[in-house]
């Protein structure tokens, strides 16, 4: 595919993922210059930040969110054992973890080459996000913090 028509379908994946949130009532920031958005979904528990972008280059839809805490140093070991344990129980999406630095983020991403994108695809995508995260958010926290020990947390996931 030409490279313009790759950037075309690209813009009308875009569009409509904001009809679709327009839809919905949804309030969220644009970012149109690189066919992003920003908007904000309230948990159980707290807030969550989304960034949602359409990468014409590789043909991606991405749903991206940073969990608003990090593993401290000493819960590091036990930050990546809790994520990688989380990706494995998940059908869908990943969670991203820094050992360095402890931070941790939800990614989930959807082709559109060649495919029909409906307002109803993108409205799950980012349902599936937000209830990932306000699933794992309060159970990494524990690890986090230290109130639960790993094996409490995978016991809780099975």
């Amino acid at each position: 595919m030409a490279e313009s028509d790759k950037i075309k379908e690209a813009q009308v994946v875009y569009r409509t993922l904001c009809d679709a949130l327009d839809a919905r009532k949804w309030r969220f920031e644009r970012y149109d210059d690189d066919m992003m958005i920003r908007f904000t979904v309230s948990g159980d528990d707290i807030p969550m930040e989304f960034l949602m972008g359409v990468d014409a280059d590789r043909e991606l839809i991405t749903v991206y969110s940073r969990l608003p805490f990090v593993f401290p140093e000493d819960k590091r070991l036990e930050g990546a054992i809790a994520t990688g344990y989380a990706n494995y129980k998940m059908v869908d999406g990943n969670f991203d973890y820094n050992y360095a630095d402890g931070s941790t983020s939800f990614k989930m991403t959807c082709t559109f080459t060649g495919s029909l994108i409906s307002g109803e695809l993108l409205d799950e995508m980012v349902q599936y996000a937000a209830c990932a995260l306000d699933d794992y958010n309060e159970k990494f926290m524990m690890v986090a913090r230290g109130y639960w020990t790993i094996d409490q947390f995978i016991n809780d996931e099975d």
